[in-house]
């Protein structure tokens, strides 16, 4: 097409569409004026001015026919027939308020919670991590291969990382880091602070520039010579105000002086350790606040299969390089590790690369897909209901569509009308759903789990709106195609019948809705019997992790300083005049002390072997290591089952406890106590060290949906951490006791930080949070679809009611008792959902089982969980036909008898 005609036909279009009256009207003079001209020429040829005006209106088809071909040609048309659609569909709706409230509240619903849940999808999942081409980021990690059995790794050893870092020329750069717990000195006090060790690369590893200041240099990531500290924008602003000069200026870690070379931008984002690391470690679960150089030193810095597994790395790919060659270039060297590791006995270095993005979503993927796939469920269930509502109202209007049909209107138009008054739904709803979607949004973020990574990402963006107004208007087209589709094809002939409610039409409209009812009840039974699998494995996740005493335990943890503290003699005399001041406070029953709690993750794991029962070092078992003090056990309630605690009187001696899981591993069909374990891996011993088994307690969960990891307990005169766990068992009130303790903290010395302090109860119910927010969103799309299914059956029976209303008055009339009426509408709304339950069970047994990585102690296929749904959507079937039926009693026989 010509680019003039464009510059003629664009701006006539335009005209037509917005000031269209106006052109009709000029079209209007314009077809008359062609009209008076063709009259005159024919009566110029000898025409009467009768004959002459008929002949002329002939040769325009007629004048109102042109009009139409003319308005067409301008291709506008569509568009005001579509807002005249709108217009009268709107007035349809105003006509039945009810439904129209209905419908908008239900459709704002389920496309605000469809919308929320993708938000936090989109923010979690598809948005990019704001790195330079973070698709070529991946997570080097090591796995350990003994015999066939393959162990997967998650962190990485030192030496190994400096071998890669030499040798493996497909990666463009390779960094490692090592998280740290500091104390920051704030002069009148201290806080713990979190950060990482990191080698003076990893900024130009992930392409990010500091805002202020510059990146580590080569040279600063030497032993000795990494007092260099780079700050996130969170610590910047927070702790220091957004001092603009902070640049070359000193803060005080752990007593050291640290100078701040750079401060990271606004949104630069690095995830929590257990996030990037794929599994909880204790002590390593907060939000990254500051960097130092890793300097590794040189023990640090060796070599070995399945020692020092303390770092995490960070590779980028060269440009070209595929992650299979990558692999097989860390294979190579890992091999050549394996071949020179004196003490590898047969295990072989396997390498692994994982892509950055999936290394920090790690587990929630599929807890989140989960959670989108139910809201869509109940989207589903939403638009099923509204589409048999329309089909209930399309019977009521079957003889307007006939008259249209009658006065030519083509059934394109009918459809179109249709679907005009769902747009309009869709809209209203659609919007609603949006302004709910960000207040259920706020609330999901408030109560979300602080193990789900990218919260700070999650907001509604242009992605978000773009996925509401698909949402919406696939919602639209679901419930209203089919209804429309009917009421288009209705026969104008049989539709204008007096006896049009009986016709095969309306006969098919109640097979349609039926179906569609049965369908809402299937799919309630797919959401209801996942929702209850996952309850019962929450529950069973509780009951699991009752052996804590919970009751009025208090857990602080605190960390000394390390240059005040930095000998075990000061750190002993410490615990020794803290646990002997906390235990003289009023309300204090015991305290102890532990490097580590219960479910807070792993901890540091050694290999161990027994004196009277030795064993290859590929049999060995490995176990967490705690060092404790003797009253820990009181204070924190775990029961002994065998031997004895650790008591003061032993300082000095060697002497281990052993988890149940330990002994019962380790020296299978054998009294443990008294028996001697090697000990010369732990700090400070002698190489052939041996200790004494004393007792043997009850096993604990390093994470509450996982079976209870082997745990060796030391004395913690062994070795006593700058960083531990304070347990206070209280007579009365929690809370106060928790105050004074922190005195005493204060008391001694200000500079010991205490980053958190909570009650046993608060950590129990922190390490089920995941599965509890699974959860609870879980039963509200379960209750939410409950209550549709059963609105929508109770609408289906409602109706038929209504429709056989003289068949029922003759039922009466003829002798039926009000029991018989009752129980043939309950029978035909147990018939509707029995259909329906017998396809959702079915289809519950396929999609349970996608779910069945999530589960804990019970089986997707539990026949109980399926036996308990089914029961429940009976007495909701049951209850939604009784109120129909109990109306239905109530016809007058005479009354219904009535007919037109």
């Amino acid at each position: 097409m010509q680019p003039e005609h464009w510059l003629f036909t664009i701006p006539l279009r335009l005209r037509s569409l917005f000031r269209w009256a106006q052109a009709d009207q000029e079209l209007d003079e314009e077809l008359r004026d062609h009209l008076e001209r063709k009259t005159e020429e024919y009566v110029a040829q000898g025409m009467t001015q009768e004959a002459a005006h008929r002949r002329a209106r002939l040769d325009l088809d007629g004048i109102e026919q042109t009009k139409e071909k003319c308005r067409d040609a301008r291709r506008v048309n569509w568009i005001q027939d579509f807002v005249q659609d709108l217009r009268f569909g709107l007035r349809m709706l105003r006509k039945s308020p009810g439904f129209t409230t209905v419908a908008v509240l239900t459709l704002a619903l389920g496309i605000g919670a469809n919308t929320a849940i993708f938000s936090m999808i989109n923010g979690i999942l598809l948005a990019s991590i704001s790195y330079q081409n973070p698709d070529d980021l991946y997570v080097v990690r090591e796995d350990i291969q003994l015999g066939a059995q393959l162990y997967p790794g998650s962190v990485d050893n030192g030496g190994n990382f400096e071998m890669w870092r030499r040798q493996c020329g497909s990666f463009a750069g390779i960094a490692a880091l090592e998280p740290v717990n500091d104390d920051l000195d704030l002069g009148d006090s201290a806080v713990q602070v979190h950060g990482t060790r990191a080698s003076a690369n990893l900024f130009s590893v992930l392409g990010v520039h500091p805002q202020l200041g510059r990146p580590f240099l080569p040279e600063e990531d030497q032993p000795g010579r990494n007092r260099e500290v780079i700050l996130t924008h969170t610590f910047w602003s927070g702790w220091l105000h957004s001092n603009p000069g902070i640049i070359g200026k000193t803060i005080r870690l752990n007593g050291y002086d640290y100078t701040v070379v750079g401060v990271l931008p606004s949104d630069f984002y690095f995830p929590k350790f257990d996030q990037l690391d794929g599994e909880p470690i204790a002590g390593w679960t907060s939000t990254i606040q500051y960097f130092v150089p890793l300097a590794l030193e040189p023990w640090e810095a060796k070599p070995a299969v399945g020692n020092n597994m303390n770092f995490t790395v960070i590779a980028r790919l060269k440009p070209g390089v595929t992650r299979q060659q990558a692999l097989a270039d860390l294979d190579s060297v890992e091999a050549d590790i394996s071949r020179h590791d004196a003490h590898a006995f047969g295990a072989i270095l396997r390498g692994n690369i994982v892509p950055f993005k999936t290394a920090v979503v790690g587990g929630t993927k599929k807890m989140l897909w989960m959670l989108i796939a139910g809201a869509g469920i109940v989207l589903v269930i939403v638009c099923v209901n509204l589409a048999s509502l329309q089909l209930s109202r399309s019977v009521n209007r079957t003889r307007e569509m006939a008259v249209r049909a009658a006065l030519g209107a083509t059934r394109w138009s009918l459809l179109r009308q249709c679907l005009a008054e769902g747009v309009l739904l869709v809209g209203v709803g659609g919007a609603l759903g949006l302004m709910l979607a960000i207040e259920v949004l706020r609330a999901l973020i408030h109560s979300a789990p602080v193990s789900i990574p990218r919260l700070e990402s999650i907001h509604v963006d242009f992605t978000v709106l773009t996925f509401t107004i698909v949402v919406s208007l696939a919602a639209g087209l679901m419930f209203s195609f089919l209804p429309a589709l009917r009421l288009s094809h209705a026969e104008p002939l049989d539709a204008l019948k007096s006896a049009a409610a009986t016709t095969s039409g309306a006969q098919s409209a109640s097979r349609l809705r039926n179906a569609l009812t049965g369908a809402e009840v299937a799919l309630c039974t797919v959401v209801l019997i996942s929702t209850l699998l996952l309850t019962e494995s929450l529950i069973r996740v509780i009951q699991q992790n009752r052996w804590l005493d919970v009751q009025h335990v208090v857990a602080v943890d605190l960390i000394a300083p390390t240059n005040e503290y930095r000998t075990q003699a000061k750190r002993q005399q410490l615990y020794d005049t803290l646990l002997a001041k906390v235990g003289a406070l009023p309300g204090a029953a015991v305290a102890g002390f532990s490097n580590a709690l219960p479910l807070r993750g792993g901890m540091w794991g050694e290999s161990f072997d027994f004196l009277e029962a030795p064993q290859p070092e590929d049999k060995q078992v490995n176990a967490n290591v705690r060092f404790v003090s003797p009253n820990y056990f009181r204070a924190i309630g775990i029961p002994l089952l065998e031997g004895r605690f650790f008591a003061q009187s032993d300082e000095g001696q060697h002497e281990v406890i052993l988890s149940e899981a330990f002994a019962r591993d380790a020296v299978p069909r054998r009294d443990p106590i008294g028996t001697h374990l090697r000990c010369g891996a732990l700090p400070g011993a002698q190489k052939d060290q041996l200790c004494t088994v004393t007792g043997v307690v009850a096993d604990t969960r390093t994470e509450a949906d996982q079976v209870p990891q082997p745990i060796v307990y030391f004395p913690y005169w062994v070795w006593s951490p700058n960083d531990i766990s304070l347990v206070v068992r209280a007579e009365a009130n929690p809370e106060s006791t928790m105050i004074a303790v922190r005195g005493v903290l204060r008391s001694m010395d200000p500079q010991i930080a205490i980053p958190h302090e909570q009650t046993m109860r608060d950590i129990v119910s922190e390490a089920v949070a995941p599965r509890r927010f699974v959860v609870n969103l879980g039963i509200l799309f379960a209750g939410f679809a409950t209550f549709l299914a059963a609105l929508g059956l109770y609408g289906v029976i409602s109706f038929s009611v209504a429709q056989r209303t003289h068949e029922i008055g003759i039922r009466m009339a003829l002798g039926a008792d009000r029991f018989e009426v009752v129980r043939m509408v309950i029978a035909r709304g147990l018939k509707l959902s029995l259909r329906g339950l017998s396809v959702g069970l079915v289809c519950a047994f396929a999609v349970t089982r996608l779910i069945g990585s999530l589960l804990y102690g019970v089986k997707p296929t539990d026949t109980l969980t399926f036996a308990v749904v089914s029961v429940l959507l009976i007495i909701v079937a049951l209850l939604a036909s009784y109120i129909p039926a109990r109306r239905a009693t109530h016809v007058d026989p005479m009354v219904a008898l009535r007919y037109e």
